[in-house]
């Protein structure tokens, strides 16, 4: 785990803060930020152990997996640019503590899903989270 201004995060990670707060709320560039590329395994185990509704609907990750891809579409990002890769915003770094108690991740459920099926468990993912 790295802690970053806003301007020395890589450039995926500003692009979604930067996509993700143009609405409203806090300007991320006051904000400092936590950054690591854990494997989309590593942020399934997460998801799957902090997330007692989760467990309580599906006997397995791979089972909600397989209902979240079923259910949703391809984000329309993806389907102009399939390659890119956009990070996913945590509430806190992997392994905790997160703001949310149960909800881990703050903005890229899509994301995290379709590249989970499209690249597997083992691929590295940008996440970001806020630290200050």
């Amino acid at each position: 785990m790295h802690v970053f201004e806003y301007r020395d995060l890589p450039e995926s990670a500003r692009r979604t803060l930067w996509e993700y707060f143009r609405g409203g709320g806090t300007d991320p560039r006051v904000v400092q930020w936590g950054y690591a590329e854990p494997t989309l395994g590593e942020i399934s185990r997460e998801v799957w152990k902090k997330n007692r509704n989760m467990r309580a609907d599906f006997r397995t990750f791979g089972a909600y997996h397989r209902w979240y891809i079923g259910k949703f579409v391809t984000p329309s990002w993806a389907k102009k640019s399939p390659t890119s890769v956009w990070a996913i915003i945590l509430t806190g770094p992997l392994g905790g503590p997160y703001l949310d108690g149960d909800d881990i991740i703050e903005d890229g459920w899509h994301r995290f899903h379709y590249y989970l099926n499209r690249y597997g468990t083992r691929a590295r993912v940008p996440v970001v989270w806020p630290v200050s």
